[in-house]
């Protein structure tokens, strides 16, 4: 089972992200955050074992880094543009997804963050990312 931590200011992408996984086999909602004061929270109280983070969080991302780094926990980011590469290496994801992304891709893309994998996925491509880009 893997946990999962739902981070984003817009609660009918949180709510419906939560329902379609709740449905898919290995997931766990362990929580979901709408301020920057929640997912610090939830991280600190559920030690999940992925994170997906909105891009709307990054003004309190040097304090979620730090819990995530503690606490070993994946961070899938949800990206709005086409600039994946930039949080890959940036922001250390292990993972990048759009919001406009195929809603079958994510829980195969969450599996294999979850597993350590670094992987990006817009809305037509799968791409395999080198480890060595996250430290």
């Amino acid at each position: 089972m893997i946990d999962i931590v739902i981070a984003d200011q817009q609660e009918l992408f949180r709510l419906g992200l939560g329902e379609i996984l709740s449905v898919a086999n290995g997931f766990r909602i362990v929580g979901q955050a709408e301020s920057s004061e929640q997912v610090l929270s939830k991280l600190k109280l559920t030690n999940p074992q992925v994170l997906i983070l909105s891009t709307s969080f990054l003004s309190v991302f040097p304090k979620i880094q730090r819990i995530l780094k503690r606490c070993r926990t994946a961070l899938l980011v949800l990206a709005e543009g086409n600039d994946e590469a930039d949080y890959m290496q940036w922001l250390r994801a292990h993972g990048v997804v759009h919001r406009s992304m195929d809603i079958p891709v994510l829980p195969d893309t969450i599996r294999r963050v979850a597993q350590g994998e670094l992987r990006t996925k817009d809305r037509n491509s799968v791409e395999r990312k080198d480890a060595s880009n996250v430290a």
